[in-house]
């Protein structure tokens, strides 16, 4: 019984060219979809923060971080400070045992995120998450030009 190693070959070869083929598929239709996921976070965080449209990844996240920021802030004044004001920021590490207690914290938490919501963006955010000019300076030099050092 002889085979034909050619044709058992060029099968082999086929099968694995598809397979390559598939792989290839595969990873580039995961590419569109994260590139196209990307975009839509962006455009998502954009209009939360009320940034233009050529707003640029950097000052997404300057305004996430001012966001984070101005929340706790506002939490804090709320209560003045103080214990009760990081039980309503993060409930579930509260140390309370009872889930009554939890439960309350984050229906406080949600009115007030909610409050702080309706304030959020503050009119300036555009301008001042808007890079400057000597922002690659700064990179290079870690100072502005014409500053000492």
């Amino acid at each position: 019984m002889l085979k034909n190693y050619t044709a058992l070959a060029v099968e082999e070869a086929a099968r694995r060219r598809a397979q390559r083929d598939e792989q290839e598929i595969q990873e580039i239709e995961n590419q569109l979809r994260e590139a196209d996921e990307r975009v839509a976070r962006h455009a998502a965080l954009q209009a939360k923060h009320g940034l233009p449209d050529h707003a640029t990844p950097r000052q997404i996240s300057d305004a996430e971080r001012e966001y984070a920021a101005a929340w706790g802030s506002f939490v804090i004044s709320m209560f003045g400070g103080g214990a009760r004001a990081s039980h309503v920021l993060d409930p579930d590490n509260s140390g309370f045992a009872d889930p009554a207690m939890i439960a309350a914290l984050h229906e406080q938490r949600a009115k007030l995120r909610a409050e702080f919501e309706a304030s959020w963006p503050p009119a300036d955010l555009a301008a001042r998450t808007a890079p400057a000019v000597t922002d690659g300076v700064k990179t290079l030099f870690g100072h502005a030009v014409g500053r000492a050092a």
